[in-house]
């Protein structure tokens, strides 16, 4: 057989998000016989790492520092001048910066970018460089058609190498215990507490869905810099007793055998873990209608889809689901049925092999 094709992962970090599990779940799913993987961190390691290790993958950490860091920048366009022929595999804004910049420095022409989210807050500068970096990158890669269709729409002259391949359910391992959660009626949300996963219009839409439902309860599994403003939210609006914020949970599967519906209020998304990992546990879900929400729902054929920034849509669509429990249990089994056929990792891990492959031989 041929020499395996030199892979090189430039990624900012190893902690558990969404695009560091894809990567990963990636990486040691690859056909060593076909592939030589090998992953740079910018910035640190974190959780993940010891998966990669424990698949025999190299990992470098360069501890960058700051935003600009030319040291680090200079030591990354060294080791990919060891093997210039390597194809360079990006992911996220950092990452698909530095690791292009530096790839191109390095005489490394196979650059393969990745990105997982409709990105608005992108503005002129940051796709300024996108765009001028997308003139020497040979594909642009992004996880949902809808993230795929906001860059094409963003770099038009960048169009034609920019494709989908969707993102995939990656099981975690084990099966956590299930949380305990009081005796009632429950409806649960899990995302960093920031602006972008609209937990204040989640919230906001409490008050209506209490009216039809005063026993219902809302489970809140995360942490972030907005949970005092949220709290702060939750007493203006006379909710303190029917929700919860739990924190980070060390497996946030834990909270699904609790809950009588997923609620995902995003004001933009990729295609987001969390809904996967929902709709596999065969949790009935509300997402908002942003980045490949929709694309995962199957247009509402698999859940409930609604417009985002909208608290009295979302709050009329978890009624609906309390109201008709069988209904809901119809729509968590199709959610299921989906994730498990239209969205698994041995499909995911086949397309990005067919890409290298593809670009190698060009």
């Amino acid at each position: 057989m041929p020499d395996p094709i030199p892979l090189r992962y430039v990624i900012a970090t190893l902690d558990p998000a969404g695009a560091e599990r894809l990567m990963t779940g990636l990486a040691v799913r690859l056909d060593r016989r076909r592939f030589s993987p090998e992953v740079i961190c910018l910035t640190r390691g974190g959780p993940l790492e010891a998966d990669l290790r424990e698949a025999a993958i190299p990992v470098r950490i360069l501890g960058k520092r700051g935003s600009l860091d030319p040291a680090a920048l200079f030591r990354l366009t060294g080791i990919l001048r060891e093997k210039p022929e390597a194809l360079v595999h990006t992911w996220m804004f950092t990452a698909n910066a530095y690791g292009r910049v530096a790839a191109l420095l390095a005489a490394c022409r196979r650059l393969i970018a990745s990105e997982v989210s409709v990105d608005p807050w992108k503005g002129p500068v940051r796709l300024g460089i996108d765009s001028l970096l997308a003139r020497r990158t040979a594909a642009i890669v992004g996880n949902a058609e809808a993230v795929a269709a906001f860059y094409r729409t963003h770099l038009p002259h960048a169009a034609d190498r920019i494709l989908a391949i969707r993102g995939a359910h990656l099981p975690r391992p084990g099966t956590p215990n299930a949380l305990t959660l009081p005796p009632g009626r429950w409806i649960g949300s899990i995302g960093r507490l920031v602006p972008q996963k609209g937990f204040d219009i989640l919230l906001k839409a409490m008050p209506s869905v209490l009216k039809t439902f005063p026993d219902v309860r809302l489970a809140v599994e995360g942490q972030g810099p907005d949970r005092q403003a949220l709290e702060a939210l939750v007493a203006r609006l006379g909710i303190q007793g029917s929700c919860t914020f739990l924190g980070h949970l060390p497996d946030p599967r834990a909270l699904f055998g609790g809950i009588q519906a997923f609620v995902l209020a995003s004001r933009f998304e990729g295609l987001p873990n969390v809904l996967l990992e929902a709709m596999d546990a065969g949790v009935p879900c509300v997402a908002t209608d942003v980045g490949g929400n929709r694309e995962l729902l199957d247009d509402s054929r698999a859940g409930r889809v609604v417009p985002p920034e909208d608290p009295g849509a979302l709050a009329e669509a978890i009624v609906a689901m309390l109201q008709a429990p069988l209904e809901a249990r119809r729509l968590g089994a199709l959610g299921r049925e989906r994730v498990r056929t239209d969205f698994a990792v041995d499909a995911m891990v086949e397309a990005y092999a067919a890409l290298y492959e593809r670009l190698w031989r060009r």
